[in-house]
């Protein structure tokens, strides 16, 4: 469900009706690199995205495109009002008022109507992001061209924005990309594909629930039973089990420690306990990724790799407690200091 402004993203106030720039211009209508294609790639692609950030980037994009439908339909409807007979055919538009008058029907330059055939949902995470990369360079490339063969200056200033915003999507989807392989193996990328393998996304990164056993809530899967299989979790079912630890069958639980503060550190959830040889089980909670000395926060990064799970998705940016990494471009999250403990 969207909220929308009655305005256009950006503003089209065209002074002079041209339909031979008209003709042209419709690609990014309904043509193979145009924006109906691009809004409903995206917005369909994002239902099997595994990680909540790319989910949010495929709706951000998704939704710009339908603005950006709206825009370059506003073009084309300026561009052809108030025409007379003698400008139709003049200027070659004869063959699309036939069928279409001066209504705006999404297809191609060369005339063909738009079909989803231009686009594709894969299922596949890095297949879906790969494609989007290369349809925001394609989207460019047409605004390119457009630009070439415009010379009117109230048709270039919105065909100019519209360029430079399929510019700024491609960065994004390249952030979408990077948060994807941050969640896989670096050995590896496309060993599997995390949108459907379930069980071989591993359960300390970011985003990854790990897989619970009926009635072992909390449990975390080791590292042998994370091994890529066709089942999903090998019969194991997918939690969200943020801030919950791993006990061991001796019977040894992970436990967070109080800080320096007095406070009780986050729980941030623990790494799979070895259970055969009862071994104690790793640190839990932030204290262990990053210590937090005399009610501050501490500038150097452990060298262990810290545990990620206690870091939720939040709107804009992460809520850390100092165990995860911060994912550009989103807001960066600043030192607080009316906290009473750690990085606000």
């Amino acid at each position: 469900m969207w909220l929308y402004e009655k305005k256009l993203e950006y503003p089209v106030k065209i002074k002079n009706p041209n339909p031979a720039l008209a003709k042209f211009i419709i690609s990014q209508v309904g043509g193979p690199d145009g924006e109906f294609g691009a809004a409903t790639r995206y917005l369909q692609q994002r239902y099997s995205m595994p990680y909540a950030q790319v989910k949010g980037i495929l709706t951000d994009i998704g939704t710009e495109e339908l603005a950006h439908i709206e825009m370059v339909s506003a073009i084309i409807h300026q561009l052809t009002r108030c025409l007379t007979p003698e400008q139709i055919k003049r200027s070659g538009f004869d063959t699309y008022f036939v069928d279409h008058g001066t209504g705006v029907y999404p297809q191609a330059a060369a005339g063909v109507p738009f079909s989803t055939s231009v686009l594709q949902v894969t299922g596949d995470t890095y297949a879906d992001l790969y494609e989007d990369l290369a349809a925001e360079q394609k989207a460019r490339k047409t605004y390119d061209n457009i630009l070439r063969l415009a010379d009117d200056p109230d048709v270039r200033d919105p065909i100019k924005f519209l360029r430079e915003r399929e510019i700024v999507h491609f960065q994004r989807f390249g952030d979408a990309l990077r948060i994807t392989q941050e969640n896989t193996n670096a050995k590896n990328f496309y060993a599997f594909n995390p949108s459907f393998d379930k069980a071989c996304n591993p359960p300390d990164k970011l985003f990854s629930p790990p897989c619970t056993a009926a009635g072992e809530a909390g449990a975390v899967v080791s590292a042998a039973e994370s091994a890529c299989a066709p089942t999903a979790c090998r019969g194991r079912t997918p939690a969200n089990t943020r801030n919950r630890c791993a006990a061991p069958t001796c019977g040894r639980t992970n436990t967070a420690q109080a800080n320096t503060c007095g406070r009780a550190a986050p729980a941030c959830g623990c790494a799979a306990v070895v259970a055969d040889n009862c071994q104690p089980a790793p640190a839990c909670g932030c204290e262990a990724a990053k210590p937090e000395p005399a009610c501050g926060c501490s500038d150097t990064a452990p060298a262990a790799a810290p545990v990620f799970q206690s870091c939720e998705p939040e709107p804009i940016g992460f809520k850390s407690y100092g165990c995860a990494p911060i994912a550009a471009p989103y807001v960066v999250p600043k030192r607080s200091k009316h906290s009473d403990c750690g990085c606000g």
